[in-house]
């Protein structure tokens, strides 16, 4: 996947317009719609902004993969809701 098809990914994720994220991150609409189709990847100064609207980190932005670190959160917010499933189990019980 190139970078500008995972920015349009996750801006349809969210649920965010091309409008609506430039207005989140500050940059011209112009700029999200170029990065989006490749015309343009001299987006350097458009990376953090994104990421931080887009609530992804860079490296998943640029990269497409999420670092160890992210996953291993990922994998203690599941055994968390895990828990707390079977808590309430063991508390109707």
């Amino acid at each position: 996947m190139t970078f500008g098809t995972r920015v349009q990914k996750l801006r349809r994720e969210k649920g965010f317009t091309i409008s609506k994220l430039a207005s989140s991150t500050g940059l011209p609409r112009s700029t999200i719609a170029d990065l989006e189709s490749g015309k343009n990847h001299q987006g350097e100064k458009a990376y953090l902004p994104l990421a931080k609207a887009l609530n992804v980190s860079l490296s998943f932005l640029l990269y497409g993969h999420k670092p160890k670190r992210e996953k291993i959160l990922k994998e203690i917010e599941c055994i968390e809701e895990k828990l707390r499933i079977i808590k309430g189990d063991l508390i109707e019980s």
